[in-house]
């Protein structure tokens, strides 16, 4: 867990990753958008203090009092420009990108975006959606579509 970004995250709340709650599915569609607005920021504020997961799920997202959302509780790498290096083992969620799952030989290297993969992936988990059809032309649709392209270097962490 990285506990500058807990702390930035939690902070105006007063609360730590204990003080706030687990999940409870589904999330309503404003939510999700919510969810994956602040903790895609907390995702770049990690990348920016050059770290990353490479996987994680609902379990490393949590709700304040407020109903703000904080990432935590995952297993970071090292980053260095778009390139993430994982030298030991972590745990492959049902949200991870393409590449990750089927990585099994320690060290790899991923490219940065595999978090916003799993982000979106976890977006649609909350939903409890099945597809993305079911969020046909929303600009959570959109944004899904532009990062969980098949090619990591052509994803993109995009809401307009």
């Amino acid at each position: 867990m990285n506990r500058i970004i807990l702390q930035q995250a939690a902070a105006v709340e007063g609360q730590s990753w204990e003080d706030c709650s687990e999940l409870t599915l589904p999330i309503r569609y404003d939510a999700a958008v919510k969810m994956v607005l602040q903790v895609g920021g907390q995702l770049h504020m990690l990348a920016v203090d050059g770290q990353q997961p490479v996987s994680f799920g609902i379990e490393n997202i949590r709700i304040t009092s407020s109903g703000d959302y904080i990432f935590g509780n995952a297993k970071l790498f090292p980053m260095s420009g778009t390139t993430i290096t994982v030298d030991r083992p972590y745990q492959k969620h049902s949200t991870a990108a393409p590449e990750v799952e089927a990585t099994d030989t320690l060290p790899a290297k991923f490219h940065a975006s595999v978090g916003v993969y799993c982000l979106c992936k976890t977006a649609l988990e909350t939903l409890e959606l099945d597809n993305l059809e079911s969020l046909h032309a929303t600009k959570l649709h959109w944004m899904e579509q532009r990062a969980t392209v098949e090619k990591p270097e052509a994803r993109r962490f995009l809401y307009i």
